[in-house]
């Protein structure tokens, strides 16, 4: 039996390609199937996906319900993905102007004409600027360190809370987990910025050192 185009509903989204497999299996979960897949024309690495499935389904509420959670949860983790060195960051941009300028100034000073006591004072400058430099590449490092063991925290509650979503619509849609009972993988192609579990024991290992 077919179903006519008009007891569709209709869903659009755009996603990076190295999330399209997990984030279509989430949508899945809630019923949706891909009916159109598009790449965009000016970035390669987007996709526009057509999502449809049929506009009478049992719990409905509940699973529109439970895909807004999850689509907040997933921008959620892509947001503290992108800012999850924001810290370590502004610390550097700060500190490296500081270094800057206190090197710049010195070496202003050192340049004086017949001034014992301004080339004195711009080597100083210049060797707290070369400090501050030193202390600040230290201070970025843990600053790093700490933001990673925070996003690591934060990424591992928010995984849960996917998953348990995950499985809840699975359950209101009477689908059966291909793999168990265990959700899509957050990533089919990790990177620098997806830490693999090694990378996560090694980071927390240096942190307790």
């Amino acid at each position: 039996m077919t179903v006519s185009s008009e007891t569709l509903d209709r869903l659009s989204i755009t996603l990076k390609k190295r999330k399209r497999v997990e984030l279509i299996a989430r949508y899945e979960a809630f019923g949706w199937q891909v009916a159109e897949e598009q790449d965009d024309r000016l970035y390669s690495d987007l996709v526009h996906l057509t999502l449809c499935r049929p506009h009478t389904v049992a719990h409905k509420d509940r699973l529109q319900y439970l895909q807004v959670c999850m689509e907040a949860d997933v921008n959620l983790l892509a947001k503290k993905e992108r800012r999850r060195h924001a810290g370590a960051i502004a610390l550097g941009i700060v500190c490296g102007l500081a270094c800057f300028l206190a090197c710049a100034c010195g070496l202003g000073l050192i340049l004086a004409p017949n001034s014992i006591p301004l080339r004195v004072t711009g080597g100083l400058f210049v060797a707290a600027g070369l400090i501050l430099a030193v202390c600040t590449v230290l201070a970025a490092r843990r600053c790093v360190k700490r933001e990673n063991l925070a996003f690591l925290k934060s990424e591992a509650e928010l995984k849960q809370h996917l998953a348990a979503l995950h499985r809840e619509a699975l359950s209101l849609t009477g689908q059966t987990p291909a793999q168990g009972d265990k959700a899509p993988p957050m990533d089919d192609h990790p990177t620098d910025d997806h830490p693999t579990d090694d990378r996560r024991r090694e980071e927390k290992k240096e942190e307790e050192a």
